[in-house]
């Protein structure tokens, strides 16, 4: 019997040791003529932190892309699901991976503010709700079942100057929801979930000049970016760590970037801003 097919049958992942790194679409992965089974983590890309084209709200933060791992046939194609891609007035769901017998979905984009009552992403992990305006928050998108494994729900909006709510976490964090405000306020923006990918965290927002910080990207196997602080009106959130590389902070003027391996992008907060990019997904073979 094949050396793959023996580990397939009997060994536990810790007997072996990761062989193969697939960053993009392929038809010509090398694998040996002696390795029939191959055990694959196989990750979706994140989804995009939602934007905010208007003054009037902030946006919650993308969920992370689906993880889907086991022992499968082993195969020389795989197709990687793309992270999200920042917008300003939308919320850009991560792709698809595939490998084998193993599907994993992209992450949900986060919700956008700048609409009465907001709107929420909804694919794979789940995203952050926006605060859209002082009198009505956005739903936040609930987790999903993906394969084997939990994708955690989207972080609630706060209105009025309250606490938004953190992403719940899962084997795929969800994105942390937004808060919005018209009053003088200090301000945090929900973390977003961990997991093996994190979800991004949510932005922070006040037409009052105040003290507003980002919420933090959630820890994945590498960890997320922290939330931006600013005293002004808007404050980005932090890009999910991915399961192949961390997130990242914001900039003045998009949310951080979700990492390598389907890491939820960071939700912004300020006019005409985007969203962090999620990260693109992944597959991982070992053998």
């Amino acid at each position: 019997m094949n050396r793959g097919a023996l580990r397939g049958f009997g060994l536990s992942p810790s007997d072996i040791s990761l062989q193969r790194v697939i960053t993009s679409t392929t038809n010509s992965i090398n694998i040996p003529a002696d390795v029939d089974f191959v055990y694959a983590v196989v990750v979706g890309g994140g989804g995009a932190g939602g934007g905010n084209s208007t003054t009037t709200g902030a946006s919650g933060g993308g969920g992370a892309g689906a993880v889907i791992q086991g022992w499968t046939l082993a195969v020389t194609s795989a197709v990687i699901g793309a992270g999200g891609v920042a917008a300003t007035s939308s919320k850009p769901n991560g792709g698809t991976t595939t490998y084998g017998a193993f599907t994993a979905q992209g992450g949900s984009g986060g919700g956008y503010g700048g609409t009465t009552s907001g709107v929420a992403g909804t694919n794979g992990a789940g995203a952050g709700a926006p605060g859209a305006s002082t009198t009505t928050a956005g739903a936040a998108t609930a987790g999903a079942f993906l394969g084997y494994n939990y994708g955690g729900g989207g972080g609630v909006a706060a209105i009025s100057a309250g606490t938004p709510g953190n992403g719940e976490t899962g084997a795929s964090g969800g994105g942390g929801g937004a808060v919005t405000a018209t009053a003088s306020a200090a301000l945090v923006g929900g973390a977003g979930g961990s997991g093996l990918a994190g979800g991004g965290g949510g932005g922070a927002y006040n037409s009052t000049s105040s003290t507003l910080t980002g919420g933090a990207g959630g820890n994945g196997i590498y960890p997320g970016g922290a939330g931006r602080v600013v005293t002004g009106t808007g404050a980005s959130g932090g890009g999910g760590g991915g399961v192949y590389g961390p997130g990242v902070s914001p900039t003045t003027t998009t949310g951080g970037a979700g990492g390598i391996g389907g890491g939820g992008g960071g939700g912004t907060a300020t006019t005409s801003t985007t969203g962090g990019a999620g990260g693109q997904g992944i597959v991982l073979l070992y053998w």
